[in-house]
C-alpha cells in the first residue's frame, strides 16, 4: 500500500514497536505469538542507465506474526535520487516514510482488525531515479519486526548494488547512399525521310472551278471555227480529186 500522506509528524517519528503495541492492546486477539523470519534480502536491479527509474525492495522470507516493522535503508545520493512519496508497504495498516539526504526511515503497523502478516512479505518498496554513472549501494542499516505481543526480532541483510551506465543515445537512422535511378528520357521523334509518295494535292476550291469555267467559255467559239475550217478544207480536197478524175 502507498504510505499514507495524512499521517502526522508524530506518527512518522514513532517507532513501529510503539505503534504495534498500542494497536495490539486495543484490537489484537488474546493469543499472541513471537515474530519470526527465515531471512531478509534487499533486492535491486543489477544495472540501469542514467535517467531510468527503478525499485528497491526489502523482503522477508517465511515470516510469522509480523504485526509491524521498522526499517532504515541507505542509498548514495551522488548517483541516485529517491522519488518522494514512492514508498509502498503491505496493505491493511498504517505506514510512513521519512527521507533524509542518504537514508529513508520506514515505520509500518497493522491495525487490530488486520491479522499479522505471515509468509514471504515485501516489507517496503522504494523508487529511485539514476542521476549519474557509477555504482549505487542500497543497505538495510537497521530493521526489526514486531509481533502481536510487542516482542521484536532484529533484521539484517546484505546490501544490494546497482551499476548505473551512461544514458543510451539512439543512433540516427541510416540513410541510403544508393544512386537514384536516372530519369526516363523521351525518345527523339524520327526525322521523316524523302519518299516516293507524292504529297497530297490540295482539293480544288470554288474559285478554281469558277476560273476554269471562264476559260472554257472563250475556248468554245475558237474550237467551233477550227472545226468548220477543217470541214471546208476537206470538202475542197474532195472536189479537186473528182475534177482530176474527169
Amino acid at each position: 500500500m502507498p504510505l499514507s500522506p495524512h499521517l502526522s509528524r508524530a506518527l512518522v517519528a514513532t517507532p513501529a514497536a510503539c505503534l504495534a503495541v498500542g494497536a495490539s492492546l486495543v484490537f489484537a486477539p488474546a493469543a499472541w505469538a513471537a515474530p519470526t523470519t527465515s531471512g531478509v534480502v534487499v533486492e535491486a536491479p543489477s544495472e540501469v542507465s542514467v535517467g531510468d527509474t527503478f525499485d528497491v525492495t526489502v523482503a522477508a522470507s517465511s515470516a510469522g506474526d509480523a504485526f509491524a516493522h521498522d526499517l532504515a535503508v541507505s542509498f548514495d545520493p551522488a548517483v541516485v535520487t529517491y522519488i518522494d512519496d514512492s514508498a509502498t508497504a503491505p496493505a491493511g495498516g498504517f505506514a510512513s516514510a521519512t527521507a533524509s539526504d542518504a537514508a529513508i526511515s520506514i515505520a509500518s503497523t497493522r491495525l487490530g482488525t488486520s491479522p499479522a502478516l505471515t509468509g514471504d512479505i515485501d516489507l517496503v518498496t522504494l523508487t529511485f531515479e539514476a542521476t549519474a554513472t557509477g555504482s549505487a549501494s542500497f543497505a538495510l542499516t537497521s530493521g526489526e519486526i514486531v509481533g502481536s505481543d510487542g516482542a521484536t526480532i532484529d533484521l539484517a541483510a546484505d546490501p544490494a548494488a546497482t551499476t548505473i551506465a551512461a544514458e543510451t543515445v539512439p543512433s540516427p537512422a541510416a540513410t541510403s547512399s544508393a544512386t537514384p535511378p536516372a530519369a526516363a528520357t523521351t525518345p527523339a521523334s524520327p526525322v521523316p525521310s524523302a519518299s516516293s509518295t507524292p504529297a497530297p494535292t490540295a482539293a480544288a476550291s470554288d474559285d478554281d472551278l469558277t476560273a476554269t469555267g471562264t476559260a472554257v467559255s472563250w475556248l468554245a467559239p475558237v474550237g467551233a471555227a477550227l472545226a468548220i475550217a477543217a470541214i471546208a478544207g476537206g470538202g475542197l480536197l474532195i472536189a479537186r480529186r473528182k475534177g482530176s478524175r474527169a
